[in-house]
Formats: C-alpha cells, sequence, structure tokens
C-alpha cells in the first residue's frame, strides 16, 4: 500500500496591510493620528515618481546608504541605530529594498532626505526604450 505524501500549501502573506493611499504596516498601539506603521509606499500622482517613508527609529543621517541596484529597478537602504542608553541590549540595524514591478522602467533618480528617524525616499523613474 503507496501512501500519499500531502504537501503543504505556502500562501505568502503580504508583510503589511494595504491602504487606500498606500501601504502600511500597524506597529505602534499608542499612536493617536496618521497612518500607522513603520513603512509608507505610494505613487505621487502628479509627477508619477513613487514615495518610500521608511520608520528607522534612531536612525542617524550619517549612516543611512541608499544603493541603485543593478538592474536599476530597486533601491538598497541600510543604515544603523546606535546603542543610545546603557539599558539597550544592542544597536540596531535596518535593511530594506524597494522598487518598480515593472520591466518598462527604470530608477532615473532618488532623493533622500532623513529626520527624526525617518527615512524619506522619492523615486524618479523613466520608461526604458524597448
Amino acid at each position: 500500500m503507496s501512501r500519499r505524501r500531502i504537501m503543504p500549501i505556502i500562501i505568502p502573506m503580504a508583510p503589511k496591510p494595504q491602504y487606500q493611499s498606500g501601504f502600511y504596516a500597524t506597529n505602534n498601539p499608542y499612536q493617536m493620528n496618521g497612518l500607522k506603521g513603520f513603512t509608507e509606499f505610494k505613487s505621487i500622482e502628479e509627477t508619477n515618481d513613487l514615495y518610500l517613508k521608511l520608520d528607522f527609529p534612531g536612525i542617524k543621517k550619517e549612516s543611512v546608504i541608499t544603493l541603485l541596484e543593478p538592474s536599476e529597478n530597486s533601491v538598497t537602504v541600510t543604515g544603523e541605530a546606535p546603542k543610545e542608553s546603557k539599558h539597550d541590549s544592542s544597536h540596531r540595524k535596518y535593511k530594506t529594498t524597494a522598487g518598480l514591478s515593472c520591466d518598462c522602467c527604470v530608477i532615473s533618480n532618488i532623493q533622500c532626505v532623513v529626520e527624526d528617524g525617518v527615512v524619506r525616499l522619492i523615486l524618479s523613474k523613466k520608461k526604458m526604450n524597448l
């Protein structure tokens, strides 16, 4: 008698719920106003650029590195937040990648502003000549 092996079905879950004007993830139960979460990603209608907001608590402007991937379809953002108190267990490192979901465009420009532990990127894109 042969046994049938049952393979589990794996359904990828989105890391953040969808919101009307972009994407966000709820992670701060004490926040009373505004978009809740550590990530906001949306298209800017006037310019067709992409806006990306990342909450990286404790991050310093000098430690943020934005790297355009060789495909020019995505950008990787890394940074470190130092251990600020003797009670902190360690420093924190952050890394995320965001980009275009199509193959018809490339990222042509990256604007990055870091302030108060928040990294804001505007990714300009241009159509490729196929």
